[in-house]
């Protein structure tokens, strides 16, 4: 059962009966230019990070500006909807970050969309997968 991926079922409420495969590379999958910031809608690839079959994704979110109240939110389909994490500035020039599971479409795109600003820090890593 270890090594058994959730198959196409899969819901919260049983994603603790398998363990999450930690993907060991340093740095970052995504940065500040892989982000389009003007409110809109866009699609993350992740095909070249998990494989076929991924259900779920942890994923890290870091962003920092010198606004506050802007936000990103990364989501399986419409990002400002369950299944998401949302990261919102509190206070300028500082990192804010967060860290959880989002289920994965079968096309292993994740959907995130932003405030209409421009940010001084934006990363995301997925670093692990179910």
């Amino acid at each position: 059962m270890a090594d058994q991926l959730i198959s196409g079922n899969s819901t919260i409420e049983n994603i603790h009966k398998y363990p999450i495969k930690a993907i060991g590379t340093s740095g970052w999958d995504f940065t500040l230019g892989d982000f389009t910031t003007d409110g809109g809608t866009y699609a993350l690839d992740l095909s070249d990070i998990v494989p076929e079959g991924t259900d779920w994704v942890n994923v890290r979110i870091l962003i920092s500006d010198d606004s506050t109240s802007v936000f990103i939110s990364i989501g399986s389909t419409n990002p400002l909807t369950e299944n998401a994490i949302t990261v919102t500035i509190q206070e300028a020039n500082v990192d804010n970050e967060a860290n959880g599971l989002i289920q994965l479409p079968a096309d292993r795109k994740l959907y995130y969309t932003t405030h209409n600003t421009v940010f001084t820090k934006m990363r995301m890593k997925v670093i692990g997968y179910i």
